[in-house]
């Protein structure tokens, strides 16, 4: 996808079979500062529509030899190539029913023979105004979708190499760049790094370093924190064959925390467009860092908690908000009496009868707040604890005191039948 933008002379089409109305309106044109393509019929008006880039506006005659104005009005509009062009015909043909027939053609407008030079002038000006709103509109709205696609894109990538790899692939496409690199940064220096020549695959870097002209790029965004644009004057002692090179922070908090590079060997290849489009994807990739960032933290302390948890003699099982098995270490697959395949990813009322617990799971998740007791289950006495994990979900320990509560119960035995002896002796 190319963003071109930027002024340019203007380019009318003129089709029309009489060559002295042809030159005359060629002459004319170009006196006012147009530039003119020439078709002597309908056919040959076509054949120079397939060329890029397209006329600004076509001038266009009715009566017409192998193709009538008439049919090539209707041929502009239903090729999507060409079915925003404007066209105006130029006509003799002044019955309502002609007019009728090109408006039903898609004519925007029409002028007829003989002609004003000023009318003439004044109705392509208004037509090319047209065609500078409808085309602004027409980039907006593919810079939209576009900028919605990366986003997409960046939001299925969890891990940091994919992502940045991702959104420097979407940067080179959208500025027809030779090619680039980006990099994410830490306090110490880089963290990640990776680079596309335009030719092969993405390569992440294990321990990235900054070329000389990343070096260059990362010294200036960090004095202005903008995007930079060099060309090959600028580019001296940062060892480069590049002509133009494009660089852009990525920011957060105010705080530079990666930038794009994009380099090119043609002179002039980046502008506005670019500079605001890689602006706006860098500031995607800003939330995508942060989001990649907080996913590596989350994989980790799940490790740290599996590994913990797997070491507790204790059963202990984690839910999810929508009180689903996520965790649950040997222990508590054996007490469950089945597989760690067959428990994950079940509701607790799936899997657990016990009344007392679905109930102190419920008030936990209600409440967001610890809740303790002890349940009777299966014939053994446990403490059972849920507490909340953030806003992740829960986590349930159950201990096992059947032990515990039975020496209690043979020591209030014993007391009682001591009790018993005593009085005995005073009876």
């Amino acid at each position: 996808m190319s963003m071109e933008t930027g002024a340019q002379k203007r380019t009318i089409l003129i089709v029309e079979d009489s060559e002295a109305l042809l030159k005359l309106l060629s002459t004319q044109l170009e006196m006012e500062g147009y530039n003119t393509i020439m078709a002597a019929d309908g056919q040959e008006g076509w054949d120079a529509l397939q060329n890029d880039p397209l006329p600004d506006v076509v001038l266009l005659d009715v009566m017409m030899p192998r193709m009538s104005g008439f049919e090539l009005c209707e041929l502009i509009r239903s090729t999507p190539s060409t079915a925003t062009l404007p066209v105006v015909i130029l006509t003799a043909l002044k019955d309502q029913k002609s007019r009728i027939k090109g408006i039903e053609a898609g004519a925007n407008d029409f002028i007829g023979k003989p002609w004003s030079k000023e009318e003439l002038y004044a109705r392509i000006r208004t037509l090319i105004r047209l065609k500078d709103v409808q085309d602004r509109l027409k980039r907006q709205h593919e810079r939209l979708q576009f900028l919605y696609d990366v986003s997409r894109d960046l939001a299925a990538r969890a891990a940091m190499d994919q992502m940045l790899s991702a959104v420097l692939s979407n940067s080179i496409s959208a500025t027809g760049a030779n090619g680039g690199s980006i990099v994410a940064l830490g306090v110490d220096g880089p963290l990640a790094k990776v680079s596309n020549n335009g030719q092969d695959e993405p390569v992440a870097e294990v321990k990235p370093q900054l070329t000389p002209l990343e070096q260059r790029s990362v010294t200036l965004l960090f004095r202005d924190i903008k995007p930079q644009l060099l060309q090959s004057d600028s580019l001296a002692g940062a060892e480069s064959d590049f002509l133009s090179v494009l660089a852009v922070p990525i920011v957060q908090d105010q705080q530079m925390i990666g930038f794009i590079t994009l380099t090119s060997r043609e002179v002039d290849q980046f502008n506005t467009g670019h500079i605001e489009l890689i602006d706006a994807i860098a500031r995607q990739a800003a939330i995508s860092m942060d989001r990649t960032k907080l996913f590596a933290q989350v994989r980790s302390e799940r490790r740290r908690f599996s590994v913990l948890i797997s070491s507790m003699g204790d059963a202990v099982v984690a839910f999810d908000n929508q009180l689903r098995v996520t965790l649950l270490n040997p222990s508590a697959v054996e007490f469950l009496g089945s597989s760690e395949e067959s428990l994950r990813g079940r509701s607790a009322s799936e899997i657990i009868t016990n009344d007392a617990f679905l109930d102190l799971l419920s008030r936990a998740s209600e409440n967001r707040a610890d809740q303790y007791e002890e349940i009777a289950w299966d014939g053994k006495h446990l403490l059972t604890t849920v507490s909340p994990i953030g806003s992740e979900g829960l986590v349930s320990v159950f201990q096992d005191i059947t032990f515990i509560k039975e020496l209690q119960e043979a020591q209030l035995q014993l007391v009682e039948e001591k009790a018993k002896r005593v009085r005995a002796t005073f009876d």
